[in-house]
């Protein structure tokens, strides 16, 4: 009789135990509400291709668990702010409509110049699903209407500011380090002893102190193009750079190539150096302008989520 009292004990212990394990379950699995309405990871899961954020693969167990952890919460605060959009440009009468949404997508194939089975492959491959773009498209064209009825009005810039912002931006304004280039250009299209002839004759020539515009204008098959002005890295091919800038200023260097061969001077070095506010002034206003617009959107954004019900269980 005992025994049979205690099996029936443990039986409905562990019965109680289950439902308390199922129901610790469920709840584990609800990350947040907005407005009691509740959202789980599944849903979260479900919703990474509309914000094209990929699940990365972790290298060991923990570093996957903290992985997808930080992968949820990235979610989770793309769903609030679609949320919040959703709500704000509905009752602005504002709201990004199916034609908004297909303009905006053919007007990115059209600047690519790609078709539809390729672009979506490409999207694919950014994490975005085909309906998970056009809710992504949707969010950014809500965004952009909320910053042109809401943002930008609140956004005030001074020329004091401006200087404020030049002066402890001053890396952003600098103007790149620069090699100042004369080039003469021998073809290859005659016979090859007879190009290495006439590049040996310019280069001598070069060497014994003759004016490089005078040398270019006799010898140059390209007489047009001697003063190449002064080119940062960025606007040389790679590798070229490297070469030129440790050429000595006044010295030759020789390219060749399959059009033919290239005799650059270093003419001069510039090292970087701060440009003057005055002609940096629109880009110092632009860059401060974006950051303006992105410091009042948050603000605003947490305006609005203080004004719904949301809680996070992350």
């Amino acid at each position: 009789m005992k025994k049979k009292l205690l099996l029936t004990i443990l039986t409905a212990l562990l019965s109680i135990k289950n439902s308390l394990i199922a129901k610790a379950d469920i709840v584990e699995k609800i990350v947040g509400t907005i407005n009691e309405e509740a959202f789980t990871v599944q849903d979260l899961l479900k919703l990474s291709p509309c914000y094209g954020i990929k699940l990365e693969k972790g290298e060991n167990s923990l570093d996957y668990v903290l992985k997808k952890e930080d992968f949820l919460k990235k979610i989770w605060e793309r769903l609030v702010e679609e949320r919040i959009l959703e709500i704000e440009t509905k009752r602005l009468g504002i709201y990004a409509k199916k034609e908004d949404i297909d303009k905006v997508i053919d007007e990115i194939k059209k600047q690519q110049g790609i078709k539809d089975e390729e672009f979506y492959r490409k999207l694919e491959e950014l994490g975005f699903s085909r309906e998970g773009y056009e809710c992504y498209i949707k969010n950014q064209i809500n965004k952009s209407r909320i910053i042109e009825a809401i943002i930008k009005p609140r956004v005030n810039i001074d020329d004091q500011q401006l200087r404020v912002f030049y002066d402890s931006h001053s890396e952003r304004y600098k103007a790149p380090k620069s090699l100042c280039l004369l080039q003469i250009f021998i073809t290859s299209k005659d016979d090859k002893k007879e190009t290495e002839k006439r590049v040996e004759f310019v280069l001598d020539k070069i060497f014994q102190g003759e004016d490089f515009f005078i040398l270019a204008k006799h010898f140059s098959d390209n007489p047009s193009e001697v003063d190449l002005g002064c080119l940062s890295s960025e606007e040389m091919a790679p590798g070229l750079w490297e070469d030129l800038e440790s050429v000595r200023v006044g010295q030759p260097y020789v390219l060749e190539t399959e059009e033919g061969v290239f005799i650059f001077l270093v003419n001069r070095k510039e090292e970087s150096q701060l440009l003057p506010f005055e002609k940096v002034k629109q880009k110092v206003f632009d860059d401060l302008y974006m950051e303006k617009l992105e410091e009042e959107y948050r603000k605003w954004l947490n305006e609005a989520k203080a004004r719904l019900r949301i809680r996070e269980f992350l």
